[in-house]
């Protein structure tokens, strides 16, 4: 498992009272000092230069290797590592004309009474009426895609989660969300860290929580003088958000007491084993 991510919450922590101390003044710098100083800048903004541009070269080759070993354009792969997972919540939806035809030729045969529209494939319909498609025009094919979208909007039901299906949806998102804020941390050079736990008692995920690095993680240890619990912290989050966030709620304090004793009998479990 990644040292990072967890199946326990951690909260923040209110920051240490640091007293402050006056610090000298700094000694004046000659003329030869500073001439020395902004010489070494420039040498050190040179290396930097070549060294970033040696990485970008290589990256640019590797973009050009994986897009001609997967049959694919360099762009896509200089997205997915400049841009990290910001493409994964960007969806863009285009139609096109052929996949529509093909799927309201499918329709119209289902809704016609012929099998052909069940027992053909896609694949076969597309081949069986090709020449019908050849001979549309422009306008045509905007009007089926037209039609494809108001099918499909009018056709939409919302489907309500199964509890396995509530747990692979949020791996999935925190899988996302962990590769947004490692692709920010490279493009802008940031910390953080974020804490999920569930709301409802009708299906069972652990609490889970992601530090962008160990440094981070090992702080808070310190920044609450050694009562951090992040265990105890996560079942205590998991109650507050069944209960409503409700904290004079008594289903607050029911479902905290209810998932120690759970965990309890767990490890329990666990160390016979």
């Amino acid at each position: 498992m990644n040292p990072l991510v967890s199946s326990t919450i951690q909260s923040a922590s209110a920051p240490r009272v640091r007293l402050a101390v006056a610090k000298p003044n700094p000694i004046p710098l000659t003329n030869e000092q500073r001439r020395e100083k902004v010489a070494q800048r420039e040498k050190t903004q040179a290396e930097i230069d070549v060294a970033v541009q040696a990485w970008f070269d290589s990256t640019i080759a590797k973009a050009n290797e994986l897009a001609e070993h997967f049959n694919k354009k360099p762009r896509y792969f200089l997205d997915i590592f400049f841009h990290g997972g910001a493409r994964m919540v960007m969806h863009h939806e285009k139609v096109n004309p052929h996949n529509a035809f093909v799927s309201l030729k499918a329709q119209e045969l289902r809704e016609a009474g012929n099998d052909d529209g069940n027992k053909l494939s896609l694949l076969e319909i597309q081949h069986a009426f090709k020449d019908e498609y050849s001979n549309l025009g422009e306008e045509e094919r905007l009007r089926l895609v037209h039609e494809f979208q108001e099918t499909s909007t009018a056709s939409k039901r919302l489907v309500r989660p199964s509890p396995r299906g509530r747990v692979q949806d949020v791996a999935n998102v925190v899988r996302n969300m962990i590769l947004l804020i490692e692709g920010l941390k490279t493009r802008t050079g940031v910390e953080g860290f974020f804490c999920i736990v569930r709301n409802s008692p009708s299906y069972h995920i652990n609490p889970q929580w992601y530090f962008s690095s160990t440094s981070l993680s090992d702080y808070m240890r310190l920044a609450v003088a050694n009562r951090w619990n992040a265990h105890e912290l996560g079942l205590k989050l998991e109650a507050f958000a069944i209960a409503g966030c409700n904290p004079i709620s008594k289903w607050y304090y029911y479902f905290r007491n209810l998932l120690a004793d759970c965990n309890l009998v767990k490890c329990r479990y666990v160390l016979k084993c």
